[in-house]
């Protein structure tokens, strides 16, 4: 189950759909963010179809409690939750790992956030320019002046740590039969 936005995260999902996973995408009724970015052509946009290949879509307003229900309903059969939501808001619909795993032993849990576990940014956005800048890459891109990777490389990058992690968790999975949690961050992805 899928339920992202924007980029890093999807572009995660996507590539363990490439990898034969069944990914459904969990839209809001508005629909993902990354619909609108420029350039768009019928319901999407380049960056859309990119992050979002090979997967099926079920749209949900996960502020009706019979949506969650069935996205709870999804969870009964899903391996994996791949998820970009900031942590308030996972505790908010009792989708944070630790209440997670009380309910689901077996389900893999995989987070993306901006920053990482740190306190004080836990429940920041940041996006892929503003994390290049804040990790330094900028200033060593460019000619003469810093500028920002031509391509999203945090989001690239970020994605690919945290479909690692989801083999890897799964992989742990077929030894113990039991679900973990992993989370990466476009920060961390930086940094490294």
């Amino acid at each position: 189950v899928d339920l992202t936005s924007n980029i890093a995260a999807p572009f995660g999902a996507a590539i363990l759909a490439d990898l034969g996973a069944e990914v459904i995408h969990i839209e809001p009724p508005s629909g993902d963010d990354s619909r609108r970015m420029s350039p768009t052509s019928g319901e999407g946009s380049a960056f859309f179809y990119v992050v979002n290949r090979n997967k099926s879509f079920v749209t949900l307003n996960l502020r009706l409690q019979k949506d969650q229900d069935t996205l709870f309903e999804l969870l009964t059969t899903a391996d994996v939750l791949v998820s970009n939501l900031r942590p308030h808001k996972l505790a908010e619909l009792g989708l944070d790992a630790p209440t997670l795993a009380s309910t689901f032993p077996e389900l893999v849990t995989a987070y993306l956030n901006a920053y990482g576990p740190h306190p004080a940014e836990l429940n920041q956005a940041g996006y892929d320019g503003v994390i290049q800048a804040r990790t330094g890459i900028i200033g060593v891109t460019g000619a003469n002046e810093p500028a920002r990777a031509g391509v999203s490389v945090l989001d690239m990058g970020s994605g690919m740590w945290l479909a690692i992690g989801v083999l890897s968790a799964l992989y742990q999975k077929s030894i113990t039969g039991l679900g973990s949690n992993i989370s990466t961050s476009l920060f961390e992805t930086g940094v490294n």
